[in-house]
Order: C-alpha cells, then structure tokens, then sequence
C-alpha cells in the first residue's frame, strides 16, 4: 500500500509536533513533510520488487465526494465498491478507526462529515490509488459566520467577510434550495469551497447552522486588505461583502509569517461577526496561510480553482496557484498539457521542488464529473419528494435501481447510491439496497 497523507495525501507519517500541527490546524502553511525522494519511506528502493508494499511520500487536498455509513461501508456495491468511509480526490478511505478533526483540533464524528467539505485525510492508499484507510481526517477551509443576504438572480450568499457563488455542484445542507436560505438571515452558515481570484468563494458545500449557540467559534477567510497596522485593523472579503477585523487580541505564533496586506488569512472569533452596515469581526485567533513546507520530491497531487494572481511571497516563476499551492506547469509534456484559466476548477499532479509544485500531469475535470457524487447509508425521513440521508437530501423518482424499487424505500433501509448535484437538488441515479 502506499503510505499516504491527504491535505484535501503525505506518504511518510508526520511525528510529532508537525502531526499535531496537521490535526489541530490543517492549514498549508503549518505542514512540515520530509519527502523521500524516488524510494520507500523506509529507505529501501521500490525499485524491481513488484510484490513490495510501496511508501510513497504523498501530499493532497481536496472535497469530499463520497460518504458511507460505518454500518455498510464494509459491502461492495454500486456506489464505490470498496470499502471506503469517505471519498476524496478519487481515493475511497476505509474511515473504520480514523480519528475526526476541525481546524482548531475540535473532535468530530464520521456523521459529521458531509459531501463538498474541504478536508485533509491522512491515511494509506493502495498501490491501484483507488482505495485505502484513514487515520486522520481533519475538516478545513470552511467559513461559519450569520448569513447577510442571498442573491437569488445572482445565485450568491454573502456573510460578514465573505462571499459564496452558488452552482449546480454546490451542496445545500440543511435546506432544500436556495430560496428556502433566504428565509434564514442573521442565522449561521457554514461554507466550504476554495477562493477565486476575486476573493469569492464557489461554493462546494452550504450548511445551514441555525441560530448562534454559546461557545461557537465563527470562522473567516480571504486576503488581507486596508491594513492600518500590524496590531489594528484591515478589511476581509470582496468588493460589496467587506468586513473590517479587529485582531488587536489575536493569538499569533511568532514563527508564523507575519500578517501583511495581500496576504491569505483565516481568522476565528467567540464573538458573532456584526451584522449591520458596519460588519465587524472581532477576532480571537488569526493565521496567516503561507506557502507550505513541504520535502523536495515529495509527490503532492492537488484539486481546486486555479488562480492566476499568485499570492504574496509566491515565486514568481510559477504558472498560478490552486489555495496555497503555487503550480509550475512548464514541465508537463506537451500531450499532457493544459492551460487553465482563472476560475476553472483543476487537478494536478507532480513533485514539490524549490517551493512549489512542479506538475507532471494535469487535468480539467469537466462540470459533470464535478457533479458526481456518492453515499451510502440508512434513509431517515421524507420530505416533499426527498429522502435525508446523512445529512443530504435526495430525490430517487428518476433513479434506476439495481434491487428493490421505489416503493421499497422507508426509514431505516440502508442504500448505497450514485447521484449526481443539479440545480435541483441531488438527484439518485443508480441505487441498491443493503442488507
């Protein structure tokens, strides 16, 4: 198997205080990885023993596009057929004894875990890299703040902060559409999805929270702008979704990069973001996201929006950036070659050299395999034609069954299903029952 790390996959286990770097903030910036050049993690060469379990060092990100109860996962079927918790960037993870994580080191369950979430999965893959386990599987790049408005023509939500662009891909979690959001101003969402260059965010998953609870940590997220000083003020989020953020409190490691205009930031307060015409984050935690630490020939495969506006402190050689990741594409043979613009959302793969990612094999995955997605698990309730599953709601009127039939469906049978994301909502399009 290959020893594998995902960072929405690291090949030799990170020890120390690098791993509790990984569980407790799974931000690039923090990832420290010793990469082992062309042989095995444990120093021995792959090289001509075909029946050797292989050790790759092997780092990636990306967002959930399958999930599975613990209670089928271990059935072969039509929605995945391996054993396999969770599905990220291809790979289906056996979730069995893996231990569940936010970014501030919070415990989380299996159930917890919903498609379109941005995670970092540490764990072993086989050497087919369809399958493995997980150890680690650690929540990252979401946004938790009171919805300000929905734009319903535009198809956007916008919180203190921050801005979301709604597609066909994006998951609604807790409500049905996007008008029925509408209904929820000052409540809490949580958005999940990678940047633009613009500083929008599309949208992998939106959550409807529910009303402010006591002790929640509001999340933020997006580039430093208007700094007045180092211990004051600056501005987060895009042109008409601008917060100001407060950090004269924050928590910050010293060794960390310094907080600068342009600069990526997450930040988290106990204190909801003002809600108002002066929307105001006081915030108690700050980081900046720089770009990672990772060991030259370490294999990183990455998935997300392209961006050509390169970051600050970012080589200038590189192509663009995908989050914190700079991506140079000159070495990519010209029948692998592709040239992705601003906003397309892309796969790449290739070793860590000189800071950045030096990208051997590259990918634009169209908008119907961004829609695909599957799950597994124990149907719960109906509602105006859809059945919640997990935390998801699905509609199977369309759907073409390998056992049983649509009336075979009641709370508490177990399905495993292929569906796909529309505007629609989702949509089953193969299911099975389980035993």
């Amino acid at each position: 198997m290959h020893t594998v790390k995902v960072y929405g996959r690291v090949g030799r286990p990170l020890r120390g205080a690098v791993s509790r770097m990984l569980m407790l903030l799974a931000i690039p910036a923090l990832l420290s990885i010793t990469g082992c050049g062309g042989g095995t993690s444990d120093g021995t060469s792959a090289v001509g023993t075909s029946t050797a379990t292989i050790k790759a060092a092997t780092v990636t990100y990306g967002r959930v596009t399958g999930v599975a109860d613990p209670l089928a996962s271990a059935a072969a079927g039509v929605a995945g057929g391996a054993v396999g918790g969770v599905t990220v960037n291809g790979v289906r993870y056996d979730d069995s004894n893996a231990a569940y994580a936010d970014d501030l080191g919070a415990v989380l369950t299996a159930r917890q875990i919903g498609l379109g979430m941005m995670v970092a999965v540490e764990g072993d893959v086989d050497s087919g890299g369809a399958s493995g386990v997980a150890r680690r599987i650690v929540v990252v790049d979401d946004i938790v703040a009171p919805l300000v408005d929905v734009d319903l023509v535009g198809r956007t939500v916008t919180v203190p902060g921050a801005r979301a662009q709604v597609d066909a891909t994006t998951v609604l979690a807790g409500v049905s559409s996007l008008e029925a959001l509408s209904t929820h101003r000052g409540e809490v969402v949580v958005i999940h999805g990678p940047l633009t260059d613009s500083g929008v965010v599309r949208a992998t998953r939106i959550e409807l929270r529910g009303a402010p609870l006591d002790g929640m940590w509001f999340k933020g997220r997006g580039v430093v702008r208007n700094l007045v000083s180092t211990l004051t003020d600056f501005e987060l989020g895009p042109q008409g979704a601008q917060a100001t953020v407060c950090y004269c409190h924050s928590l910050r490691d010293p060794a960390e990069p310094e907080i600068g205009e342009g600069r990526m930031i997450r930040v988290w307060s106990l204190t909801s973001p003002v809600v108002g015409t002066a929307k105001l984050w006081v915030s108690d935690k700050a980081r900046v996201m720089g770009t990672p630490v990772i060991g030259t020939n370490t294999h990183v495969e990455v998935d997300g929006i392209w961006q050509s506006v390169l970051g600050q402190g970012v080589d200038a050689s590189a192509s663009g950036q995908i989050g914190a990741y700079p991506i140079d594409l000159s070495a990519l043979s010209s029948d692998r070659m592709v040239r992705p613009v601003a906003g397309q959302y892309v796969a790449i793969k290739g070793s860590w050299l000189n800071g950045r990612l030096v990208a051997t094999r590259a990918s634009i995955p169209s908008p119907a395999e961004l829609a695909k997605v599957q799950l597994t698990g124990a149907l719960e309730s109906l509602n105006n034609g859809f059945w919640k599953l997990r935390s998801d709601w699905i509609a199977f009127d369309s759907a073409q069954f390998e056992s049983g039939n649509l009336q075979s469906l009641a709370p508490g049978v177990k399905v495993s299903v292929d569906a796909t994301l529309t505007d629609r909502g989702l949509r089953a399009d193969r299911v099975q029952l389980r035993p």
